[in-house]
């Protein structure tokens, strides 16, 4: 792929996209792999695209989005055995391949037919957990560098959604179930042990309803990066929240500079001026 003739980046097109793909984040976060397969189909000049997550037994995918002639299929769940996304997800690498039905007998019964395939995996916790992917049905088109560049630019979105969404899940389930048990354990209990019970469910709830605010001050946070002036107010406002969430007195932020080597710090919270003025400017290289 990387040998092949290659199209200009259309930086103006995948920024707007990053924006776009941010304000989902912040607004309607269980839509954004909906959302991030329509904007790959349209980057890539694709004729398909779509987001495939393991399911939680590991032994299939399911295609979680689905955009262009495959839009049909969404939801579909395909045996890890025979889904391209299997390879992905197992060398942690963007594979390319032309006619995949010759490999993946479960394409052989999709319409259209698949010419080609790129897919990118994407993560939680640095573990692969699923593939974003762009098809051609026509054997005129071949995907080059420009679109595995896009893929790699986008597909941060995609584990952003999955950590976000899954974390949404996690807590509700967890709050049903709570609220479950203690109505269970409570019927026929002397009054000292239910209120035990009703206690500890007090404090599950508490530490639930913290993990969620988290969840909203970290879309609240991509909103307002959207109307950032420029990149101190920026980084201002991610040290602000990295600080709030990890409940800090202090931090700071440092650019590295690759021309001459050296760490600035951008952004600070809690110091004094004497840290400051010490540690404005460090060497990369100093062991720091």
């Amino acid at each position: 792929m990387l040998k092949r003739p290659f199209r200009s980046e259309d930086y103006g097109a995948e920024n707007r996209a990053l924006v776009t793909l941010a304000d989902e984040l912040a607004n309607q976060p269980r839509n954004l792999l909906q959302k991030l397969a329509e904007i790959v189909l349209e980057l890539c000049n694709a004729d398909s695209a779509g987001i495939s997550i393991l399911e939680p037994d590991g032994k299939a995918l399911r295609w979680h989005a689905c955009a262009g002639s495959f839009a049909k299929h969404a939801g579909a769940i395909i045996p890890r055995s025979d889904s391209p996304c299997s390879m992905v997800i197992e060398q942690d690498l963007p594979i390319l391949l032309e006619e995949p039905a010759l490999y993946f007998s479960i394409l052989r019964s999709m319409e259209p037919p698949v010419a080609e395939v790129l897919l990118l995996p994407f993560h939680d916790e640095n573990k692969p957990v699923g593939a974003i992917w762009v098809v051609a049905h026509s054997p005129a088109r071949k995907f080059d560098r420009e679109d595995l560049r896009l893929m790699m630019s986008l597909s941060r979105f995609a584990s952003a959604a999955y950590h976000v969404t899954r974390s949404m899940d996690k807590n509700i389930n967890a709050r049903d179930f709570l609220e479950k048990r203690v109505g269970e354990r409570t019927k026929g209990q002397p009054i000292g042990e239910r209120g035990v019970v009703e206690e500890a469910l007090r404090e599950a709830r508490n530490q639930l309803e913290g993990e969620l605010s988290s969840l909203n001050r970290l879309r609240e946070l991509s909103t307002r990066l959207l109307s950032a002036a420029d990149l101190p107010s920026a980084l201002k406002e991610i040290l602000e929240a990295a600080i709030a969430l990890c409940g800090a007195d202090m931090g700071h932020i440092q650019l590295y500079d690759s021309t001459h080597k050296i760490l600035t710090i951008a952004a600070h919270h809690g110091f004094e001026q004497d840290f400051l003025d010490h540690f404005s400017t460090e060497n990369a290289d100093g062991g720091t």
